[in-house]
């Protein structure tokens, strides 16, 4: 099943971005470089600046052993830390934003995802025994928490499932939902 073009435009635009830990990533690298740079230029030139023990390095990295524990660790270290940066880029981040659909291409609409329970929560507290009710988002799933007055049986839950399912029919997202139901009973 292909998605609309105004859905793919509403999926693209509310896709969660990684941009601050890039930001932090490119500007910290920039500068390292630079520094680095600086001096290895500087010491070219037979003027080193100071702000690295280049001797100090130069020296340990003459006499230092591939097979040396301190540069295995090192290595796996870096190797570690460059891991971790690329499943923090990979990864998606958490949603700003629930896609909606329109029927007009050139129409983005989203709300928040704690919009989204919200409303969905109200539903759930309209079914008859239903006392008050939580929603949350978890992936793709509805997880909703419904307290009872007294009664707890699987036609309850079911309306609720129900309630919630219309209620999402009704806001039409993008994306499809699952409803996870679990009752709560309080005299």
């Amino acid at each position: 099943m292909s998605a609309a073009p105004g859905d793919r435009a509403a999926l693209k635009e509310f896709r969660p971005q990684r941009t601050v830990p890039a930001v932090i990533v490119a500007v910290l690298l920039v500068a390292l470089g630079a520094v680095v740079a600086a001096e290895v230029i500087s010491w070219l030139f037979g003027r080193p600046l100071g702000w690295l023990p280049a001797a100090t390095m130069l020296e340990w990295g003459s006499a230092t052993l591939w097979q040396s524990p301190l540069v295995l660790i090192g290595a796996i270290v870096l190797t570690l830390i460059g891991m971790a940066l690329l499943v923090l880029a990979f990864v998606p981040g958490r949603p700003r934003m629930v896609p909606l659909h329109t029927s007009d291409p050139q129409l983005v609409i989203g709300v928040r995802p704690q919009s989204f329970s919200d409303t969905l929560a109200h539903a759930a507290g309209e079914v008859p025994g239903v006392r008050s009710a939580v929603a949350a988002l978890r992936g793709r799933t509805v997880a909703v928490t419904a307290t009872t007055s007294g009664w707890n049986d699987a036609a309850t839950g079911e309306q609720v499932r129900e309630a919630v399912l219309a209620r999402i029919a009704g806001l039409a997202p993008v994306q499809r939902y699952q409803v996870s139901v679990r009752l709560k009973e309080r005299p």
